[in-house]
């Protein structure tokens, strides 16, 4: 059962890192936007 315990814990490590990236991202794609202000392309236009 030690080996259950310890991937436990590197499934914690990694989902706490796998959050930290996606805020990064999340907030690296604000400022961009506050930034450049890049057109949205429109939903209905790129569905055939």
């Amino acid at each position: 059962m030690t080996f259950l315990r310890e991937d436990k814990r590197l499934i914690n490590k990694l989902n706490d890192s796998l959050s930290e990236a996606e805020i990064a991202i999340i907030q690296q794609q604000k400022n961009y936007q506050e930034d450049e202000k890049p057109p949205v392309p429109d939903k209905d236009s790129s569905s055939r």
